[in-house]
């Protein structure tokens, strides 16, 4: 497929799952997936190819990076038994080469211009500007410099790494060859994927694994993800405060890892359910008595007399409730025996 339905892309935008942005100048317009989507678990063919799609105003696709791939531990179905190859799974940005104008440039993942972007843009002119990109070929980087630092620490390089080569039209991958620009480093002779995180690496985010149907799976290090959960110090009581207030989030999820999305979910669900079973009781309990003093008198022997009072009232009682379930641990999330808890 080298052309996409964009009315399609258009209705999953509308839906929430799907963000796209117009380039400044040329006719391009790049599609990512959204934090709904990554939180829903909203896939399709389209939110998993829009990770970073190029097209033209007519759905002609400009450049097509990797598919949405997830962790060994998300991937439900089988797993194909030949691997294609195992590389290191870098901790800085995804770079997108595109074509505007005959001239070859690099987006990020949702943005034609962001800063990850307009660092690689300096880097591809200043130590790159000789080679000549095949316009067939999407070209994908890893953008890595000092300010761009995640978890992994590449000192003072400032470089792009060359991750794959995609044929633009049909999706294919192809060889990487060697042009004068750092590869991906490569990890050879392993088998067993189920064993690769014995194999874990001081500064190192871990391995994508590439099997023969073109699936890819991401195997990341124990030490990095606990680095990066620290890093991120997300916990239950930053979930709690953006329900309480209603506030978008979509703020919280963009500094949530994707290996913690199903933690969240968690958390929010059980505020939800604690916040909706004392609403429940109180609203079971509640009875309209016009006598005041009667009513207080009832009142005191409820769950809840205070949302009582409200109810009474006709007053808002929920920052009552979010109150009473906020979370008493302010501990950000952790990994024990594998698990997100």
């Amino acid at each position: 497929m080298d052309r996409i339905n964009l009315s399609k892309l258009y209705k999953l935008i509308e839906e929430g799952y799907l963000t796209t942005q117009k380039h400044p100048v040329a006719d391009l317009h790049i599609f990512n997936y959204s934090q709904k989507a990554q939180y829903s678990g909203y896939w399709d063919e389209y939110t998993i190819m829009a990770r970073g799609l190029i097209t033209d105003s007519e759905g002609n696709i400009i450049a097509r990076p990797f598919k949405k791939f997830f962790n060994l531990e998300e991937h439900k179905d089988e797993i194909p038994l030949k691997i294609i190859n195992i590389t290191e799974k870098m901790d800085g940005s995804l770079g997108i080469l595109y074509f505007a104008n005959d001239k070859p440039f690099i987006a990020t993942r949702g943005s034609f211009s962001s800063d990850q972007a307009i660092k690689a843009n300096e880097i591809l002119n200043k130590k790159y500007s000789h080679i000549s990109f095949d316009k067939n070929i999407t070209y994908l980087f890893e953008i890595i410099y000092p300010q761009n630092r995640i978890v992994v620490d590449y000192g003072n390089n400032e470089d792009l790494v060359l991750l794959a080569m995609i044929e633009t039209k049909s999706g294919k991958d192809l060889d990487l060859i060697n042009m004068g620009i750092p590869l991906v480093k490569f990890y050879d002779g392993i088998e067993d994927i189920n064993k690769l995180k014995a194999l874990e690496e001081q500064n190192k985010e871990g391995f994508v694994v590439r099997f023969d149907n073109g699936l890819r799976l991401k195997v990341k290090f124990t030490e990095y993800v606990r680095l990066h959960r620290i890093i991120t110090g997300i916990n239950a009581k930053n979930i709690w405060e953006y329900l309480k207030d209603g506030k978008d989030f979509n703020q919280l999820l963009d500094k949530v890892p994707d290996e913690f999305y199903q933690w969240v979910q968690s958390v929010v669900e059980k505020l939800k359910q604690e916040y909706e079973k004392i609403e429940s009781i109180s609203k079971s309990e509640y009875k309209k008595i016009t006598n005041r003093k009667e009513a207080a008198e009832y009142f005191k022997s409820c769950s809840y007399p205070t949302i009582m009072f409200n109810l009474m009232d006709n007053k808002d009682y929920s920052e009552f409730i979010w109150k009473i379930i906020k979370p008493k641990a302010d501990k950000p999330f952790k990994e024990e025996n594998g698990e997100i808890v």
